[in-house]
């Protein structure tokens, strides 16, 4: 190893790397609703295996849309942090973040939403939606409602959510598998 000539200096840089990464904003990250999903043990896992029905059986009615879409917003910012996802391939986080992308166009949601908001507008408009009452979005996730609303009782074939969906849904499956072969055999993850 090559003993800097300014050793000081190279400490100096090192330190003021440090603090630049330090001082970058974190991603932003959301969480689901308390009532979100009840009865479920794993809500990421009830989220994975209720968007891939979504998006790729028939089409929805608005409310499961909604409630869809929302789970998708959550999804795309939590694999960005909870240490469950570490067992899903790494292309997952990039599939669900074009995901969102393609969601938010096409419900109209400004790139700079806060995504707590558009998971808490969108689990609210589900809400409204399935007692026939007018839901309130939030104006700075959903500045244009009416075509959020419209757009939500009639989604298109969006390939990218429909890919995503299916790809965590076949992730998942394989994720359950390794658990039940290391349970069964004391092996490896099964994942090469």
């Amino acid at each position: 190893m090559r003993t800097p000539k300014h050793p000081r200096a190279a400490a100096l840089a090192g330190l003021l790397a440090l603090a630049a990464c330090a001082a970058q904003p974190l991603p932003p990250w959301a969480t689901l609703p308390r009532d979100a999903i009840l009865g479920a043990g794993d809500p990421m896992r009830a989220a994975i295996i209720e968007t891939a029905a979504t998006f790729e059986g028939a089409a929805p009615s608005p409310a499961q849309a909604a409630r869809a879409a929302a789970m998708i917003e959550w999804m795309a910012t939590d694999v960005r942090w909870g240490g469950r996802w570490s067992e899903y391939a790494p292309y997952v986080g990039p599939k669900l973040a074009e995901a969102q992308a393609e969601l938010r166009d096409h419900l109209g949601v400004p790139v700079t939403a806060p995504p707590q908001l558009v998971v808490d507008g969108l689990f609210a408009a589900s809400w409204g939606l399935r007692r026939s009452l007018p839901p309130a979005l939030p104006a700075a996730a959903f500045p244009d409602p009416g075509r959020t609303l419209s757009n939500l009782a009639a989604l298109p074939d969006l390939p990218r959510t429909k890919e995503a969906t299916a790809l965590l849904r076949n992730e998942l499956g394989r994720v359950e598998n390794d658990r039940l072969l290391n349970q069964n055999t004391g092996g490896g993850s099964g994942r090469d």
